[in-house]
């Protein structure tokens, strides 16, 4: 039920589902295609995997187990978009266009977070029993993903 007191979110979560596969996507091919390697290519290649995890985990339209709400992802959303806001400050041995890139994905991810609908439009799902353990598995694979990016690049 929408607050008549508070203004709509112009981002449907529909919408929000598609910018997060994109992004993932984007993450995923842009340190390759732009030759970025070392700190750049890791830290983008787990975002990406954990920001598809976690869109599968989300309780809209385009998530395939609806174990995190979608308030939850979109705090998600914005402490990546901040974290690559700091990565981009933080490492100066990085090449400026990757820098820049960082910076400009963690504006963006700010963004989507703070315009995109906090509820689906068909409603939550009924929220599964074993939430809190498969949340959990999640957030354990999601940390096996990045170390396990952390030494591929050896």
């Amino acid at each position: 039920m929408t607050n008549p007191t508070r203004p709509s979110r112009p981002i449907p979560t529909s919408i929000h589902g598609l910018i997060d596969y994109a992004a993932g996507a984007a993450l995923a091919v842009a340190p390759v295609a732009m030759g970025w390697h070392g700190t750049t290519r890791r830290l983008m290649h787990a975002a990406a995997a954990g920001s598809a995890a976690y869109a599968l985990a989300t309780d809209y339209e385009r998530g395939a187990v609806p174990l995190l709400s979608m308030d939850r992802h979109l705090a998600i959303d914005a402490a990546q978009g901040l974290g690559f806001i700091a990565a981009a400050a933080l490492l100066t041995g990085e090449p400026r266009g990757a820098r820049y890139a960082m910076a400009g994905y963690g504006l963006f991810a700010l963004t989507a977070a703070a315009l995109t609908e906090r509820r689906p439009s068909r409603g939550p799902a009924p929220t599964p029993r074993v939430t809190r353990r498969a949340e959990a598995e999640l957030m354990r694979r999601e940390a096996a993903t990045r170390q396990w990016m952390g030494q591929e690049e050896g």
